[in-house]
C-alpha cells in the first residue's frame, strides 16, 4: 500500500500520516507533496501548495494594569513591560505586538495613576505574556515571539522557541529581568529609545523597567490638578493703607481656606481672602490652599505683600538738602536712598546739629 511524502525544498521527504503527522509552518511556506506507490522507487508527480500565515493578536481581558513589586504577586498572566517617567505619572510600554521586536521606539505610552494603567484595547494588544518555567520565566510576545539573550551582551533575541528569563524586584519595586547575562532595560536617549538587553557591566547606565499585570481590578482615575493661580504675586505698599486682594484664579470652584506667613504685615480673612495691611514694615505670603478630595490632588497658590514706608522728596513736611549749611539744630530728618523713580527708602529720626 502507498503513502505520502512532503517536503519543504524537493530535496528532503518525509513520510505523512494523516492524523499523525503536525507540519510546522511559518509565514508564506510551500509544502510539496508526492504519493509513493507500492513499487519500490514510484512516484507521482510533485504537487504543491502555499500558505501565508498571519500573527493574530490574541484577546485579553480585563480592567487594568496593576504594578507588580515583589515575587510572590509574579504570577502567570499577561504583562506590560513599562518604564516610568520621573513624575511617574506617565512613560512608555514595550509593544508586544510588534513581529520586530529589537527595534527602535518599540514602544506605546502610557498613562499611570497610583501604579495603575487602564487597560485599552492598544495596550491589552501589546502585552508580554509571563510564565513560569522551572527556576526560570518564559516572556513571549503577543506577536508570538519568546524575548531573551543568549550571552552577556547588548541585543534582543525574539523567537519561536523559548528563551528563559530570572525575574526578581528591587525594594523601590524596579523589576530585574536578566536573560543570558544581561538586564531587560530601557535607553531613553533621544533618537534611540527602546527596550532591549543591555550588558551587565552597563546596564545601569539604562532606564529601569517594571511589571504591570493585567487585572480584572476598576482603574483609579486620576486626580486632576485644582489650577489655582492669582493674576498678580507681587506688592509693594506702605504701612496700614487700604488694600484690596488680587482675585484666586479657581476655575473648578474648590474650596480654599487663606493664611499668612505673618498677621502683623498683612492679616487675611482665612474665608474670604480679605486682606488688611498692619504697621509692620517686611513682607508677607498670603496663601490660598486646597487639601485634595477624591476628584482633585491639593494645591495652593500664593502671593507676597511688601510693606515700606515711602517718603517723597520735596512734600509739604520734608524739603531734599542739598546744602548741609541750611541744616540747624532740632532739625527732622530723613536719611536714606533715592530711587530712578524719586521715592525714597528711609527711616525718619531727630537729630540736633552741634
Amino acid at each position: 500500500m502507498g503513502y505520502v511524502e512532503y517536503s519543504f525544498d524537493q530535496t528532503t521527504w518525509n513520510k505523512y500520516a494523516l492524523g499523525e503527522t503536525e507540519i510546522k509552518i511559518t509565514e508564506e511556506t510551500t509544502i510539496y507533496a508526492r504519493s509513493v506507490g507500492t513499487t519500490p522507487d514510484t512516484y507521482s508527480e510533485v504537487a504543491s501548495a502555499t500558505y501565508t500565515i498571519k500573527a493574530v493578536t490574541p484577546v485579553v481581558e480585563g480592567k487594568s494594569f496593576v504594578k507588580v513589586t515583589s515575587a510572590s504577586d509574579l504570577i502567570d498572566g499577561n504583562y506590560l513591560i513599562v518604564y516610568e517617567e520621573e513624575n511617574k505619572e506617565s512613560g512608555f510600554a514595550f509593544d508586544g505586538s510588534l513581529e520586530t521586536l529589537d527595534a527602535s521606539k518599540n514602544s506605546i505610552s502610557v498613562i499611570i495613576a497610583e501604579n495603575t494603567i487602564v487597560a485599552t484595547d492598544e495596550n491589552k494588544a501589546s502585552v508580554f505574556t509571563i510564565a513560569k518555567a522551572d527556576d526560570a520565566y518564559t516572556i513571549l510576545s503577543a506577536s508570538g515571539l519568546y524575548i531573551g539573550q543568549t550571552s552577556d551582551a547588548n541585543g534582543l533575541k525574539a523567537q519561536a522557541d523559548a528563551l528563559y528569563n530570572a525575574i526578581s524586584f528591587t525594594d523601590s519595586g524596579e523589576a530585574d529581568i536578566i536573560s543570558g547575562g544581561a538586564y531587560l532595560r530601557y535607553n531613553a536617549t533621544s533618537g534611540q529609545e527602546r527596550f532591549r538587553y543591555f550588558k551587565s557591566s552597563t546596564y545601569s547606565a539604562q532606564k529601569a523597567v517594571y511589571l504591570y499585570k493585567l487585572t480584572d481590578e476598576e482603574p483609579v482615575t486620576p486626580k486632576k490638578d485644582p489650577e489655582l493661580s492669582f493674576a498678580e504675586t507681587e506688592f509693594n505698599v506702605e504701612p496700614g493703607v487700604d488694600f484690596t486682594a488680587p482675585e484666586l484664579v479657581n476655575p473648578h470652584e474648590l474650596n480654599v481656606v487663606y493664611s499668612t506667613s505673618d498677621s502683623e504685615i498683612a492679616a487675611v480673612d482665612e474665608a474670604t481672602g480679605a486682606v488688611t495691611i498692619g504697621e509692620k514694615e517686611g513682607t508677607a505670603t498670603i496663601t490660598a490652599k486646597f487639601d485634595g478630595d477624591n476628584d482633585y490632588i491639593a494645591g495652593e497658590a500664593s502671593y507676597k505683600i511688601t510693606v515700606k514706608a515711602v517718603i517723597v522728596p520735596g512734600s509739604d513736611k520734608y524739603e531734599l538738602v542739598t546744602d548741609a549749611s541750611t541744616l540747624k539744630a532740632g532739625d527732622e530728618l530723613i536719611i536714606g536712598s533715592v530711587d530712578q523713580t524719586g521715592l525714597v527708602d528711609a527711616k525718619a529720626m531727630s537729630t540736633t546739629q552741634n
